[in-house]
């Protein structure tokens, strides 16, 4: 169905090849750059970009740290509100 471009080149090396009409929806910056993250870096080895990406990346992995922390102590105490529910359950029909 696509063979046209289909070469030898293109299946050995990794061309990529745009749309027809040109428009990509993967650089939303129109800068070229692939993500935010790049703002920071300088490709003469700017420490300060560096430091600024190495900053953003700690923050990135604080916050995953934090939301996964809350999400395992509301599931932690879920399930002890179950046991809880459970044992009342338990207790209620033995008086019975």
């Amino acid at each position: 169905m696509f063979t046209d471009f289909a070469t030898e080149d293109f299946i050995n090396k990794n061309i990529r090849v745009r749309p027809v009409s040109g428009v990509t929806h993967g650089d939303e910056t129109k800068d070229g750059r692939q993500s935010n993250v790049s703002k920071g870096l300088n490709t003469e080895g700017n420490e300060e970009g560096e430091d600024n990406y190495n900053k953003f990346a700690i923050l990135e992995l604080e916050d995953q740290r934090k939301a996964i922390k809350t999400k395992h102590r509301e599931a932690l105490e879920e399930v002890k509100r179950k046991q809880a529910l459970a044992a009342k359950e338990a207790e209620a029909k033995k008086g019975k």
